[in-house]
């Protein structure tokens, strides 16, 4: 009785685990299952640090994760569905090796593989301490000029950070370039923690992290800084017009050892002249400036004036007789009208020296059949910087046949 009670139950969960090994095939045919890399990088979480110690010269990575997973869950998986993150409890300051701790929010789904899968980093005390800011001006203002010492607000920072980043801060930073400047400066600047070698301090926060940097610029006693006014004679050829003129540098810093003679200049000095008599294209030159007695340019800088001289342009109608061209052999062509009207825009002495015969306009026949034809007229030779406004008409009848026109006879 037991032996026959014990090999119904035998049969019993052999048909249970061959159905079950039946479902699992078919649930694996339609679902499969595979392995492989998360798209996507999965950001790192520092949690339960400690108050009062901060990370030193740590920049988390991301942490780049494999996993097992049926393909309706890989459909479904993204990077939002995966969690890594250090866990500091209970660390002190120091140096300590940590494992990367990974969570699915995906189901089901297996993690086979973490990378990084630990991570060393650096623990310290935090610390802070208040400095004053000093600016660091860089470059020479311009000649004639004098800088007064800077303002700053708020002039103390507080420091922050870890003890060991904080006791190499040697001064805070506040950089201002001055090359070439003839006016205050008055601006809000980043501010920087240096090192006694002057180099950046890391993991280091200021607060606040700008200051406003002000220092006046003022001119010297004898200087006066002028415009420079080019000076142009002459006459460009015929059909030619000024179409630019400029001046490099536009400004001049000028001494006078009274400086009342300064003072009592105009706003602007002018260049000695250049001729631009005849002038069929750009005229550049080096010129020197006319100061009066007793008042010289304080830099030794050329001053370059350049005149742009530019064709003035006109338009022009010409009338000119159409040709053919590609008309198949043996076939013949009757052009109706057999004069077309150009319209052309261009420089002045160009289309003033072009004449009708100057210009070919075609009509291009080829491929063309037996019958009545409109053609678009093209100017095959057009001269340097014209333009074709219109040709007028601008299709032309053309009647191809395989019998030459009639001539017709002027009236007696």
């Amino acid at each position: 009785m037991l032996r026959r009670s014990w090999d119904n139950l035998s049969s019993l969960l052999l048909a249970f685990i061959l159905s079950l090994a039946v479902w699992v095939a078919a649930v694996n045919t339609d679902d499969p299952v595979s392995q492989r890399a998360l798209e996507g990088g999965i950001p790192l979480e520092i949690v339960n640090l400690s108050q009062g110690l901060q990370l030193v010269g740590f920049t988390a990575p991301s942490v780049n994760v494999s996993l097992q997973a049926p393909e309706s869950t890989w459909n479904q998986l993204t990077t939002e569905d995966v969690h890594a993150r250090l866990d500091m409890r209970g660390l002190q300051a120091g140096e300590h090796t940590l494992p990367v701790i990974v969570t699915l929010n995906a189901h089901p789904a297996i993690l086979t593989k973490v990378d990084p899968a630990a991570l060393t980093l650096t623990l310290d005390v935090s610390s802070s301490k208040s400095m004053q800011v000093r600016a660091d001006r860089a470059g020479e203002i311009a000649l004639g000029y004098q800088a007064n010492e800077p303002s700053i607000s708020p002039d103390h920072v507080l420091v922050s950070g870890p003890a060991s980043a904080v006791g190499r801060v040697d001064r805070i930073r506040a950089s201002v370039r001055m090359t070439g400047r003839r006016e205050d400066f008055d601006q809000e600047v980043r501010l920087e923690a240096l090192d006694a070698l002057g180099d950046r301090v890391p993991d280091i926060s200021l607060d606040p992290a700008f200051a406003r940097v002000t220092i006046v610029v003022e001119q010297l006693g004898g200087y006066r800084l002028l415009a420079i006014l080019p000076i142009v004679e002459g006459q460009v050829a015929q059909g030619y017009q000024v179409s630019g003129l400029s001046v490099s540098p536009t400004l001049v810093t000028v001494y006078s050892s009274d400086p009342q003679t300064v003072d009592s200049l105009p706003g602007f000095v002018e260049t000695y002249p250049v001729d631009i008599a005849g002038a069929e294209e750009n005229v550049t030159q080096r010129v020197s400036l006319r100061l009066p007695s007793g008042v010289a340019q304080v830099d030794e800088q050329p001053v370059e004036v350049r005149v742009e001289v530019a064709a003035i342009e006109i338009t022009t109608t010409l009338k000119t007789t159409v040709e053919t061209q590609g008309l198949r052999p043996g076939f013949f062509a009757q052009v109706s009208p057999e004069t077309v009207s150009v319209i052309l825009k261009g420089p002045l002495p160009v289309l003033d020296a072009l004449r009708p015969g100057d210009l070919q306009v075609v009509l291009d026949l080829r491929g063309l059949a037996i019958g009545t034809h409109q053609v678009t007229p093209r100017l095959a030779n057009l001269p340097g910087n014209v333009a074709v406004q219109t040709i007028v008409p601008d299709t032309v009848q053309v009647v191809i046949s395989t019998e030459p026109p009639a001539t017709v006879m002027p009236a007696p």
